[in-house]
């Protein structure tokens, strides 16, 4: 989650420049949230919907169907991307851009939906808004380290880093 957070965090770090424009907010999105705590969950919903800690989930289709106009048949194996589905147009306005306006900032598929609904997801929400909020406290800046580039975990299912160097100035 922390990766997520901070791959949307001040300028210079990765996703920032096309994710924070000029229909967000403020300017740089951690000055924003320090001076406004009470936007950091909707901050955190906006990190989950753009970097999504699953990156699919597949399913059997029990029966002939149909969906978004496409004929699928029984038998057949979907594959539905969390990524793209939260970025669809159709669903956000400006699904490419950290909207701390959004009108439903839950209402993505982060963590999956339905009985497939991540166990983990309050517990994901509590500690990426403890992490950042004890960040934000403590810190006057916190970014990449731009000497010692993050790696991204090798799997068809996770987003998530292997490595995430930080580096941060106290206040």
């Amino acid at each position: 989650m922390l990766e997520a957070v901070l791959l949307l965090g001040p300028d210079g770090v990765e996703h920032a420049d096309r994710a924070w424009d000029d229909r967000s907010p403020g300017g740089d999105p951690l000055v924003l949230l320090r001076e406004q705590p009470r936007l950091i969950d909707t901050f955190v919903e906006e990190a989950l919907r753009l970097e999504s800690p699953f990156r699919q989930q597949m399913r059997s289709i029990p029966h002939d169907t149909t969906l978004g106009g496409v004929d699928i048949a029984c038998g057949s194996t979907a594959v539905l991307l969390f990524g793209s589905a939260n970025r669809d147009p159709a669903q956000f306005d400006t699904p490419d851009v950290v909207d701390l306006n959004r009108a439903s900032p839950r209402r993505h598929l982060a963590f999956g939906h339905g009985i497939h609904y991540c166990m983990g997801a309050a517990r994901a929400r509590i500690e990426a808004r403890a992490v950042l909020t004890t960040l934000l406290e403590r810190t006057r800046e916190f970014t990449l380290d731009p000497d010692d580039a993050p790696s991204w975990a090798d799997s068809f299912l996770v987003r998530r880093h292997e490595h995430l160097p930080l580096k941060a100035t106290r206040s």
